[in-house]
């Protein structure tokens, strides 16, 4: 598991659990607080796009991903739907 948690960048700089091993769920707990987690929304549609904004304007690093190359378009033109 520890192996999965740092391929995808989880890396904790001391352990989260009272047993002294790493607790992803802890962890990931603890970045949501801090507001250190990154958050990816997949679809940027009616519903995508408000949570992409809203997790932004809490202070998460947010990246949004929409594959209709209009609406990408559209949203790069300051237009929203």
């Amino acid at each position: 598991m520890s192996e999965l948690v740092a391929s995808v960048g989880l890396e904790a700089t001391e352990p989260t659990a009272t047993n002294g091993k790493f607790d992803p769920l802890a962890d990931l707990l603890q970045r949501i607080e801090t507001r250190t987690a990154k958050v990816a929304v997949i679809g940027q549609g009616y519903v995508g796009l408000p949570v992409a904004m809203r997790a932004a304007e809490l202070g998460f690093t947010t990246v949004g991903y929409e594959i209709d190359e209009r609406r990408c378009q559209s949203l790069g033109d300051g237009v929203s739907y």
